[in-house]
């Protein structure tokens, strides 16, 4: 065997290796990261059934939005979902979510609860940890979604059989403008 011949097939295996251990590192970042914000939705699942009695009582119209919210919250806990399925099942989640906060704003006597303002919080608190948890997480989707996508990485992404992560999306309620008066009483 020619020693030129032999040098570049080091280059190439080096090469391959080189792509191949790239794509092991950007598929372990985005698995890191949607562990992180697993523990943070898992702490958004532990709120909703308290989240849920508190209003119960006040809420008389918005019984169909509650149950919506506690069968998205079973679903998005299931296990056995795949990767882009619990992805998904979270994204319905939060845009329910937000529906029920928005719903809320209909009942004074419930915002005026202190255990609903304790729970109000706690959510607050949670949903600002999601968001920058997203942001982590989808950023490490987009690196790892290019190096699925990209020559030449693509093609041994193919017999790796990685495929495209989904990304956790911003809600709705989320891109709406906040009032400002309406966080000091004023309509």
């Amino acid at each position: 065997m020619n020693i030129g011949l032999l040098g570049v097939l080091l280059v190439l295996i080096f090469a391959l290796a080189a792509i191949y251990n790239a794509l092991i590192k950007k598929r372990n970042y985005v698995d890191e990261a949607f562990s992180v914000m697993n523990g943070i939705l898992k702490k958004r699942h532990d709120l909703i059934p308290n989240l849920i009695e508190t209003v119960k009582a006040s809420m008389t119209h918005e019984g169909d939005l509650l149950v919506k919210v506690s069968e998205l919250s079973s679903n998005a806990m299931n296990p056995n979902l795949t990767f882009n399925e619990k992805v998904v099942a979270e994204n319905q989640l939060g845009q329910a979510f937000g529906s029920i906060m928005i719903a809320i704003e209909k009942y004074p006597d419930l915002k005026a609860n202190m255990d609903f303002m304790q729970i109000q919080n706690t959510i607050s608190d949670v949903e600002f940890e999601t968001s920058g948890a997203r942001k982590v997480y989808n950023s490490k989707v987009v690196d790892f979604n290019n190096a699925v996508d990209m020559f030449p990485t693509n093609l041994m992404a193919k017999l790796m059989g990685l495929a495209r992560r989904l990304f956790f999306e911003i809600q709705d309620t989320e891109r709406e403008n906040l009032e400002v008066k309406t966080l000091f009483g004023n309509k």
